[in-house]
Order: C-alpha cells, then structure tokens, then sequence
C-alpha cells in the first residue's frame, strides 16, 4: 500500500466492491497463464496449474454433495501451495472454510494437537476435510475419531470440472471461520462475512498498482495473508511460500526478486540484527509490512533507516482486519514510533471508559473500539456482545489513546492479556492451570517486557502447605493442560501473594516486584 494511498482523506475513499466473487475473478484471471503463481523452495505451481487443481478439487467436493450451507475444513502442511488450492475449491462450490492447522497468525510451528483439530470440527460442524498429501495420517487419525468424516486429497485429476461457482454471491454469507485465541486458551472461532472479506481484498488490490507484484510469505497463508495473497494474484503477481521464517532466505529470496514482505515483529528484529541485511541488494523492495506485537521505538528507527520508503507499521486484529498504519514518514518522527499511527481512512475508532463505556476525550487512555468495513460479522455459535456489538463497533482488548496529531498510542491490554508472537495469551488461564497442580495453592501470572518490548510469561506460585514446587514440572503440566506458548519461561516461588483491601492479589505490586 502506498503512503498517499494510506493518507487520502475518508471522502476520497470510495466504497470497495462487495458483490463479485475473488474466487471466481481469481480464476478467470489465472486460467491461461503459464507464469509461476504459487512457488516453494521445491515446487513451482503456474496459474493454469492453480486453476486446474482447484477446479479439480472441487469437482470432487460437488460430486459428494458440498455446497452452500457446509463448512469444510482445511489441513495442510505450513504454507503448502494446496492450501490455497483447497480453500479455492471449497469457496467454489459455496461451502464456508475453516483451517484446521494451527490458531497463530504469525507461525505454523505448533500445531493444533487432535483433541483440539476435533474441539474445531465439532463446533462448526464441519464434516469434510481437504487434505494435502503431508497431513494424510493427521486425517486419518481424526477420521478414525470421527467414523463419518470425509476426506478429500486436493487433486488435478480431470473429471466434471465446475467452469465457475454454481451459487449466488450472499452478502451475510460466512466466507472464512478465523481460528483465534480464546480468554481460556481455547480457541475463538471468528465469522469472517462474505461482503467484508470481499471487500477487504478489493482495497488491498487496488492498492497494488500496476506492476506485478511477487510477495513472499513467511507466515502462515490460513490467517492475515491470505486475502493480501488472493489481492496479489487478482493484480497478476505470484507469492513465494516459505514454511517458516529463516532470515537468510529471506534475503535470497528478496535479492531474487521478491518485491512485498509481510513479517511479524519478531521477524523484521532478527532481519535487522542479520549480519547479511547491511550488504543486501534489498533495492526492488517496494513494501515490507510488519505487525502482531508492539515494536520497540529503536526497532522501528531502524526498519526506516534499512527499508527506507517501503517499510510501514500495521496494526489490526482477526475481528477487524487492519485498523491504523504507521507510515514510513511516521517512522522518522521521534514522538510517533511508540504509536501505531493513524487509523486507515475507513476505520472509525474511539477511546472509551472501561467500566462505562462513554467516549473519553484525546488524550485519555481507555479501551480500543473500532467500527470498519472489514470487521468480522461475529463469533461462531457463541454470544459475545460485550466485544462485538450489534451496532458494527468491535472491542480490541486493547488500551489507547488517540492523540492530538491523530495516531493511536497503545499502552496496554485489559484483563493484562499477554501477546505472544500473534497469540493472545490470557493470566487467568494459565492461573487456572496452575491452580489445578497439586503442588500449588495460588497462582498470578503477568506478562513482562524486555528491552526490545517482546513479552514472556512470568508465574509467582504459593506452595501447598508441605509440597515442594518444581518449576520444570509446573512448565510441562501448564504445556500439557494448554499449549507449550502458555508455558511460564519464570517461575518465582512466594511465601504468600500480596493483597489489596478487598482480598484479591495486587496485581500491580506482584507486576513491579517482578520487575515489570
């Protein structure tokens, strides 16, 4: 996205398109080409290639009945091209989509165990399941669980290939269920509509321009990806597939002619403390965009001062898509890099008390609401107004400030929600967790910063009276009960937990004397 595109006024935004179908424009504009459209470190798919597969794919899906009205679910192996090939074929025949693999928008590297590939299957009632040639034994041993399920390999094998969609675009359709972290480390399925995804690509395409785009994906192509990948190959560019982040083929892969990076905040640190970033030919990047975590200040001089006019700050959630943006001319400004900037022309956002939910003045800290195009149309089969209104106004879990100059400063979360790597990471989970170990009568856990403002979880734990506490055994019980990203990385052992007048702990002075 262009710096004068993020900054045009709101009345010079024209409304996005929300009828067409991606998908099918998608198609028309792949089937005759023999250009790279999906490449890997060891595979290269065209667009014909692409067209074929998905068309194939979901001839197979029609044959067995899928259509509007079905969630099917999509198992693959990190950024495998057929991942995009399945979640094509299954909006071909209308069905909605849900990614079985992992619930981290900026990392593959931990899968969903079964029980909770199954917990996800059960809730959407999804009953089929596209699968890659490298999740084929995950899929058997969940069809094995689950006796009616059914399998489908994502093909090329030429049988009664639909030409286009057979359904009518519905704009309340759900398009995409988003997995996401839950408040108790089970995930939130989140109801992407058909209208605001649609839209959300338009925007992002138009901002293309008319060059080919190549755009390199190190995080996962199931999450915040996606609809950039779908707005590359509308333009006639191709994505390059990386299973993971490794620094060094990044910058092959930039001096090889990638043009677009998106990187965690993680990722653009460990690019710029590579020892190669200083001599690369990093000069036919156009766009390196970051996101998911706070950026340190120094961190964020240093992206301007290696990308120069490329780099930009983005700032979004799974329920509202992109939401402010800290333009490369923002990075220059010493008083702007602890903000994440200004919130994109269609974005509304106001700053509003906790407990009353009245709007607060600039200046004033309070929680993140946004109101956008964009946003998701809600949770899936579950109530959660007190986040997702029905007037269109979505709460970030976020605490801000909108300041004089426009740009929103982030100086917290509520509920003290620990961000890791992409992943929402709730105290009273891990609290709970703990709680439940035998060995441990009280629980308070907080997230702490470094100096390069990445944070960690840290646990102070009361005994029970005659255990003695073993933090490695603590670390694996918490890992077991909830994921190895809850794992405490510091266990502090404590006499008694301080309290405040009411009895409850004082979060506030545990937090200082850990040193936060």
């Amino acid at each position: 996205m262009t710096t004068e595109a993020l900054l045009r006024p709101a009345a010079a935004v024209p409304p996005a398109p929300a009828a067409a179908s991606s998908t099918a424009a998608l198609l028309a504009r792949l089937e005759h080409s023999t250009a790279p459209a999906l490449l890997t470190p060891d595979r290269s798919l065209t667009g014909r290639k692409v067209v074929t597969r998905v068309r194939a794919t979901a001839a197979v899906l029609a044959a067995h009945g899928v259509g509007a009205g079905r969630v099917v679910a999509l198992l693959s192996g990190p950024n495998d091209p057929d991942v995009v090939v399945a979640r094509h074929a299954a909006r071909l025949v209308g069905a909605t989509v849900v990614h079985l693999r992992s619930m981290n928008p900026r990392s593959d590297e931990e899968e969903f165990a079964v029980e909770a590939q199954l917990d996800v299957l059960d809730r959407t009632g999804a009953d089929v399941v596209v699968t890659d040639a490298a999740s084929a034994g995950r899929s058997t041993q969940l069809r094995a669980r689950r006796p009616g399920l059914l399998v489908v390999p994502t093909t090329d094998d030429a049988g009664p290939v639909p030409a286009a969609a057979p359904w009518e675009n519905d704009p309340g359709e759900c398009t995409v269920v988003d997995v996401t972290s839950g408040t108790t480390g089970a995930p939130r399925l989140v109801r992407q509509g058909h209208a605001a995804r649609e839209r959300l690509v338009a925007r992002l395409a138009d901002d293309l321009g008319p060059v080919p785009t190549r755009l390199l994906s190190v995080t996962p192509v199931t999450h915040t990806t996606a609809p950039m990948l779908d707005a590359v190959l509308l333009r006639g560019g191709s994505v390059v597939l990386h299973r993971g982040f490794d620094a060094e083929a990044v910058l092959d892969a930039v001096e090889a002619g990638v043009t677009d990076l998106y990187l965690a905040v993680p990722h653009l640190c460990a690019l710029l403390d590579h020892p190669r970033t200083a001599t690369a030919r990093l000069g036919g990047l156009r766009r390196v965009v970051y996101s998911g975590t706070p950026a340190a200040p120094h961190r964020v001089a240093a992206a301007r001062a290696v990308f120069g006019d490329a780099v930009a700050q983005v700032y979004g959630t799974t329920e509202t898509g992109g939401i402010s943006v800290l333009t490369p001319e923002d990075h220059d400004e010493p008083l702007l890099r602890g903000t994440v900037g200004r919130p994109f022309p269609w974005v509304q956002v106001e700053v509003r008390d906790p407990d009353s939910g009245d709007p607060l003045p600039l200046g004033h800290a309070g929680a993140v609401w946004v109101r956008s195009e964009t946003t998701a149309d809600g949770y899936w089969a579950e109530d959660d107004t007190d986040r997702m209104a029905p007037d269109g106004w979505v709460g970030t879990g976020d605490l801000g400030a909108l300041e004089a100059h426009g740009r929103l400063r982030l100086v917290g979360r509520l509920g003290g929600v620990i961000k890791l790597g992409g992943l929402k990471i709730h105290p009273a989970a891990i609290e709970s967790a703990l709680r439940e170990h035998p060995a441990v009568s009280e629980a308070v856990v907080h997230g702490l910063r470094d100096a390069e403002r990445r944070e960690s979880v840290h646990a102070v734990v009361v005994p029970t009276a005659g255990r003695d506490v073993d933090e490695a055994e603590l670390v694996a019980h918490v890992t077991r009960r909830l994921s190895a990203a809850h794992a405490p990385t510091r266990v502090v052992v404590w006499r008694g937990v301080p309290l405040t007048r009411s009895g409850k702990p004082d979060r506030r002075l545990v937090r200082e004397l850990l040193g936060g």
